[in-house]
């Protein structure tokens, strides 16, 4: 999807949907993980896995979907927003990581977030520099801060 690719990755409740959507209203080419490239499959060989979550069943990526959309390169740049448990398996296909992270404020907030409007602040910060986090030939990046108000 892009000539360059970036993945937005984080724990649960870190915002990657959130900063997905932002990005895609700002006009961004983003493609939403969880949506377009995640189910419930077997780790180890791939195949969709029905019942309840345990060793055989684990929340993965499409590898062979994840590769097409790198290797279409009719946008600039491509964000792919989500988690999953197979992300060594493709992570050298991307040109830099983003992992999201709580800060220890909205870490103590999260399930006890009142009704209304709910202002989430999440710190992207850059990837360790490891084969299983980050590609060895990403560059470095500054830390972004990102807020937003939901209702």
């Amino acid at each position: 999807m892009g000539v360059k690719n970036y993945l937005i990755d984080g724990v649960s409740c870190a915002g990657k949907t959130t900063v997905c959507d932002e990005m895609q209203r700002r006009g961004y080419q983003v493609v939403h993980g969880d949506k377009e490239l995640a189910y419930w499959g077997n780790l180890h060989t791939g195949q969709a896995v029905e019942g309840n979550a345990d060793e055989a069943r684990t929340w993965i990526w499409d590898i062979e979907k994840v590769r097409a959309l790198v290797a279409d390169h009719s946008d600039a740049a491509t964000f792919f927003c989500g988690g999953s448990r197979n992300t060594d398996r493709f992570i050298s296909l991307f040109d830099a990581v983003f992992v999201l992270e709580i800060d220890s404020v909205h870490h103590s907030m999260i399930g006890i977030w009142p009704s209304g409007i709910v202002t989430e602040r999440f710190v992207i910060f850059p990837a360790p520099n490891t084969a299983c986090r980050r590609p060895a030939e990403a560059g470095r990046f500054s830390i972004l801060n990102f807020s937003c108000e939901t209702a």
